[in-house]
């Protein structure tokens, strides 16, 4: 059903392991440090895990397009060329959707530099100001 690398997964396989301490409030908060300390690498490992997949799939495809080329595929692996495609457009997707997602984040936020002038000339604006 979930796959070890999904997000529900580690929240269910940590929270319902070990139930240390007396109270339910110590319970609950043994339980959020070690969804915490698992949370630290998860996005890594995630991205990575993305990564290697990707290039699998290329792989994957490059080796259908060169034997495409000499000969003519059958169609389980007409078929087989069609899935990892839609695999393919599938994780792209995503890596698009996250990466407009974060430069529209860096945008509405603006960068630090950005910041400090403004704050400058402001200063500088209310210095100035004839009260």
């Amino acid at each position: 059903m979930a796959d070890k690398g999904c997000f529900f997964y580690l929240v269910k396989e940590v929270w319902e392991s070990e139930n240390r301490g007396r109270s339910p409030m110590e319970r609950w908060q043994n339980k959020i440090r070690r969804l915490r300390r698992s949370f630290r690498g998860w996005a890594r490992n995630l991205v990575s895990q993305n990564k290697k997949y990707k290039l699998d799939l290329l792989a994957k495809i490059d080796v259908f397009d060169r034997k495409a080329e000499t000969s003519l595929l059958s169609p389980q692996e007409v078929e087989l060329r069609h899935h990892l495609k839609r695999q393919l457009t599938k994780l792209m997707r995503e890596e698009i959707f996250w990466l407009q997602r974060s430069k529209a984040t860096k945008l509405l936020q603006g960068d630090d530099k950005t910041k400090y002038f403004h704050l400058v000339a402001n200063g500088r604006h209310r210095k100035t100001k004839i009260i």
